[in-house]
């Protein structure tokens, strides 16, 4: 019950919020001349496109990269094991919303660039220390079967069958979440300083 409406006003704050800049941008724009808004408009377009174009380049890097990586799509909801173009293994993958709500305090985005493997977690390991859902804990011991932390605090975590990681559509905060015997299938081939592509 606590959660549920630890849920509700988390969802109410983020509504608020979302109200009060829209009415916040609303004013400025109406305070702003035809020219002023022309020039903020055309800012935006160039950054979204600067955006995608980043998307496109860690994307073509990553098809270039003739060693063993990862690459994580959150467009098109996938995790591959690809060495340069030749993709070894593609298997789905869920992502937490972009951009994630707050977690622990602190703003959570979905991952993008490039990241490196730290180090490979079991269950029943320390939990590595990555973002977890507000009003939540954080379980002391690694719960699922299997995670990969990539640098940043990224996690690429197996789903367990029961408990909070394992409920549909749950994903913990800026990570990515596969099935377990997808991740188990590509363990071997898993070791720290492996380059992951997040496009």
């Amino acid at each position: 019950m606590l959660l549920l409406l630890a849920l509700a006003g988390a969802e109410w704050l983020l509504r608020d919020r979302r109200a009060r800049y829209q009415a916040e941008t609303t004013r400025l724009r109406a305070g702003m001349t035809a020219l002023e808004r022309a020039r903020a408009d055309a800012l935006l377009a160039a950054e979204q496109d600067r955006g995608a174009l980043a998307l496109a380049l860690i994307r073509r890097q990553a098809a270039g990269d003739v060693a063993l990586h990862l690459a994580v799509s959150a467009e098109s909801g996938y995790v591959a094991l690809e060495r340069g173009a030749v993709r070894l293994r593609r298997f789905p993958a869920e992502m937490a919303a972009d951009p994630a709500p707050e977690a622990a305090g602190r703003p959570v985005a979905a991952p993008r660039g490039l990241r490196h493997v730290e180090r490979l977690v079991a269950a029943g390991d320390p939990a590595p220390d990555v973002p977890w859902w507000p009003g939540e804990s954080p379980h002391p011991r690694w719960p699922t079967p299997l995670a990969v932390v990539a640098s940043g605090g990224v996690l690429i975590y197996a789903r367990p069958d029961s408990g909070a990681l394992a409920q549909p559509g749950r994903v913990l905060p800026g990570a990515v979440r596969v099935a377990a015997h997808d991740l188990a299938a590509i363990r071997a081939s898993i070791t720290p300083g492996m380059p992951v592509y997040f496009f």
